[in-house]
């Protein structure tokens, strides 16, 4: 698995790196813990897959976690023994948890999202706060746009049409895959408010900007308002694009705690905010009014509508037989009106 790690940072896949090398650790852990050896016919059994397994979940591991981990064995496996080359076993990872469990509490109502967003300028919150909750704002009004494209946006990114509408042109960080994104008009408020101001960054928001700062030696107090890390040393490596990638990462841990103390003060209890779940209630609204999955797999820039479905919050018993009323009255009416046809 180490040169497959090596591979995906030639590549610059970087999240990819820190779920692969996640999954190492946790694997070479589980083979210490039992004494097991950690050749490639011994790890990629069925067996051997089973008890690492029960291994996870013995120590509280979610499912999604468990097979964040199965998944990842299953890619090395197949860049290792591609389908088709002799001894590949295509039900090698069959007894084993490797479906996503959709996440719907990640997801939450209109409602919900109105109150988030109508406190964005507040004043009785602090700045930071208020800084936090535009973010995730403009997370949910982009489509549910990931918190790491938001982070990596930059100025060129940003574009005007002929109409005047703001529309913004980037990669997926994740996939790499292109997008196209006309702003709302809620939306570019918010986007002028939160835009950098210094001339020299090349970023359209100001959230890994002081990490640019530290390398030009321009040391200064941590700006809460731009979810900076505390410690510098923590965003060191020697590397500029490792360096940018640690230094979002505790980005993002500042943004998620600054999400979970909003929701304490926001929203009822037991709901809560993380940087995605803009994303999950922006699929699981539109999908609830009715908008095609094939549409929202699109806007979300999924390579599937089968992903698209892990994220979307199932309808109610309820809804369901609202429905089933609905279509069965109208059936019905449908029927009655033929008979009063026949009998004429």
């Amino acid at each position: 698995m180490a040169s497959v790690i090596l591979l995906l940072k030639q590549e610059k896949k970087r999240p990819a790196v820190h779920t692969y090398t996640a999954t190492l650790h946790s694997y070479v852990a589980f083979a210490k813990e039992k004494d097991l050896p950690l050749t490639l016919t011994e790890v990629f059994t069925p067996g051997r897959l089973k008890q690492y397994e029960e291994h996870l979940r013995h120590h509280s591991l979610a499912w999604n976690t468990v097979s964040t981990y199965m998944r990842t064995l299953r890619a090395v496996y197949r860049r290792i023994l591609p389908a088709g080359h002799l001894g590949h076993d295509p039900l090698l990872f069959r007894d084993v948890h490797t479906r996503v469990q959709s996440l719907t509490k990640r997801a939450l109502t209109e409602e919900d999202i109105n109150r988030v967003m109508s406190t964005v300028h507040s004043n009785t919150l602090p700045v930071s706060r208020r800084r936090a909750l535009a973010y995730f704002s403009l997370l949910f009004l982009l489509r549910g746009m990931p918190f790491i494209d938001l982070c990596h946006l930059q100025k060129k990114d940003l574009q005007c049409d002929a109409r005047g509408n703001y529309i913004l042109t980037y990669c997926r960080h994740k996939t790499g895959k292109q997008m196209r994104i006309q702003v709302p008009r809620e939306a570019v408020k918010l986007l002028e408010a939160c835009r950098s101001t210094d001339p020299d960054s090349i970023y359209l928001f100001p959230i890994l900007e002081n990490r640019s700062q530290k390398k030009r030696g321009n040391e200064q107090e941590d700006e809460p308002e731009n979810n900076a890390p505390a410690d510098p040393q923590e965003t060191t490596s020697g590397n500029d694009d490792d360096d940018v990638y640690h230094y979002y990462q505790c980005v993002l841990s500042r943004f998620n705690k600054a999400l979970a103390s909003l929701a304490v003060l926001l929203l009822p209890p037991g709901v809560k905010l993380s940087s995605y779940t803009a994303r999950h209630s922006w699929a699981t609204i539109a999908y609830h009014k009715g908008v095609p999955i094939g549409i929202i797999s699109k806007a979300l820039g999924h390579s599937s509508i089968r992903v698209t479905e892990n994220y979307l919050k199932p309808f109610s018993d309820e809804e369901v037989d609202k429905v089933n009323e609905d279509m069965i009255a109208e059936i019905v009416k449908r029927q009655v009106e033929g008979l009063k046809l026949l009998t004429k």
